[in-house]
């Protein structure tokens, strides 16, 4: 919300800026009223809280009238003041600003903020190790490698299948062998048979 602000400063007459708390005051507009010199000189408080007194500017009269100064003022004790014979009126306007705060809360403030992030930032560091920390799930084993698995199995069957089927190769010769040897057996037997009966008749 802006008010409108005005005020009369003389040599005999200083005028004492009251600034409400959480607002601040522009200072737009200087003008000289009657006489024909005045020299506008502020006094107030510094950043460091030291005393500041300075002049703003010089009017005279048929001159410099009147001058632009955009001057901004907050709560500190401020007071204007004249030299000269002329009479200044000043005008601007009250607005919102922002709070005033001492040096250890905004200290204070700044470490609270810092712990808030450090804070945060533990926690984002916290969360993603655990992310990272889940081991991989192992990938079952392709399809293809059970197909020639029990291909493999299948193969093995039917080539022990074959296998009792088949005679052992070193025991078919021996069988063959037995054989033969009765047979011969046999026919001796047979031809001696044959002999002896000639022999006889």
């Amino acid at each position: 919300m802006v008010q409108f602000f005005g005020g009369h400063v003389s040599e005999s007459k200083t005028l004492s800026l009251q600034v409400p708390t959480g607002n601040v005051l522009t200072i737009v507009n200087v003008a000289l009223a009657s006489g024909s010199t005045a020299v506008l000189s502020v006094e107030t408080t510094g950043a460091d809280n030291k005393t500041i007194k300075v002049a703003l500017c010089t009017l005279r009269s048929k001159a410099v009238e009147q001058v632009k100064l955009d001057i901004v003022f907050g709560a500190a004790k401020t007071k204007l003041s004249v030299v000269g014979d002329g009479s200044v009126h000043l005008s601007g306007y009250y607005q919102s600003g922002p709070p005033e705060v001492s040096t250890e809360q905004i200290n204070k403030l700044t470490v609270d903020d810092l712990q808030d992030m450090v804070q945060k930032a533990a926690v984002r560091i916290v969360k993603k190790d655990q992310n990272t920390a889940v081991p991989s799930k192992k990938r079952p084993a392709p399809a293809q490698d059970d197909n020639n698995d029990a291909k493999k199995d299948a193969e093995n069957t039917k080539s022990q299948e074959k296998a009792q089927a088949q005679p052992n190769s070193n025991q078919q010769p021996q069988q063959n062998g037995e054989e033969r040897t009765k047979r011969r057996k046999k026919n001796k037997n047979k031809r001696n048979k044959q002999n002896l009966t000639v022999a006889q008749q």
